[in-house]
Formats: C-alpha cells, structure tokens, sequence
C-alpha cells in the first residue's frame, strides 16, 4: 500500500525510454530495407536478385533500372549527309516488326550538338558501319503501345506533297543530267525522259514525262 519510491518511478521511466529508442532504431533499420526511387517510373532492367545484400563495397552498384514512361523518346541517328534536313519541331512517323501495319507519331524534340560514331547497326548488308551521325530526340505521342527498349524506324517528315505522280527510285535511270524511265509499249518498253521533284529515298516525284496509268518497267 506504499508509494512506490522515487528511485523506482525514474527507473521505469527509463526503461519506458529505452524501450522507445530501440523502437525507434527498429523502424529505421526496417525503413532501410525498402528500396525507394527518386522518380516515378516502370522497372525496366533488374541488376540484383531477390535476397541479395548490399555491402559498403556495392554501395554504388545499381540495383534496378527505372524509366519514366510518362514521356516515350526515341534516340535517332542520322546520318551526316542528312543532318541539314532534320529541325526541332519536324513531324516523324515511327514503325516497328512487333505492331506490324502500324504507323505512330511523335516530333523531333532535341538534336545533339556535335557528331559522334554510329552506334546502332541494322540487318543491311549494305550499311556503312564507320560513318558519322548526329543524334536526334523523337518524343513519341501519348497513348501509343511502344515499349522501352524496342527498335524502331523512324521517318522524319521533310516536306510533304499530296496526290503527285511518284515512281520507285530504282525506276530512273540518269545519263549525261538526263533522268529516264522505261514506259511498257505495245511492242515491249521505250525509254522516255522525265523531270523530277522530291524524293524520299524509296520513290521520287515525277513532274512532267508520265501521266497516271502509266507502266514503268526496271
């Protein structure tokens, strides 16, 4: 029925206290086993397992490998011969092997300041692999499918043209400053000069020397 003593108060208090603390470093240290990014993103790439620890000498190892998918870019190269062509702004047109008969769209946001070596290469026999290029940022519309990492091609929108006469490339010969294609006549094919304008690479526009309907044979 006696007060408890004072000596006998302050020792539960510390003990109350004590408790406290190592509550407290208890949180900490299970605070310390989640791993936090400082950006809102998707996990793209993983460099350590489940289960692993993290020592002072992995301290500067990469764990995980995050985007912000929010904004989708596309890295671009482009050629030297081309990069006079290509401005901030310019619409492109973007198309993969995984969403075959698909075309998205995105815009030419950022080109680099200098010229550097080529870095990714193709299937084509024929690609030079020692040119120089210059890299350019494409900013993918929202909603698209795309995912990090994929290969895609992209088509920069140089100029554009509606409802012109176009023949494949391959389709012209040039002689002496002359351009030529070969017309199918009743009696097999004659050569007929003609006069061209822009060009993509694949097809050029014919302005004068072919009118619709016209067969070219090459």
């Amino acid at each position: 029925m006696a007060p408890p003593r004072p000596e006998d108060v302050a020792a539960a208090r510390a003990d109350v206290e004590l408790a406290r603390a190592r509550l407290t470093q208890a949180d900490d240290y299970y605070d310390n086993t989640f791993v936090r990014s400082p950006v809102d993103g998707v996990v793209v790439k993983r460099f350590m397992n489940p289960g692993e620890s993290i020592s002072y000498e992995s301290l500067y190892q990469p764990i995980v490998s995050v985007a912000d998918t929010t904004r989708l870019m596309v890295r671009a190269e482009v050629d030297e011969t081309d990069i006079g062509k290509v401005q901030v702004g310019q619409h492109a047109e973007l198309r993969c092997e995984a969403f075959p008969g698909q075309t998205f769209s995105g815009r030419v946001v950022r080109i680099s300041g200098g010229l550097g070596k080529k870095k990714i290469q193709t299937d084509n026999p024929s690609e030079k692999i020692d040119t120089d290029i210059l890299e350019s940022f494409i900013e993918v519309d929202p909603g698209t499918p795309l995912r990090v990492g994929l290969r895609v091609d992209v088509y920069v929108q140089l100029a554009r043209k509606d409802n012109v006469l176009i023949v494949p490339r391959r389709a012209v010969e040039f002689s002496d400053g002359t351009a030529t294609v070969h017309v199918k006549t009743p009696a097999g094919h004659s050569p007929r000069p003609v006069r061209l304008g822009a060009q993509d690479g694949l097809n050029i526009e014919v302005t004068e020397g072919l009118k619709d309907g016209d067969v070219v044979v090459y």
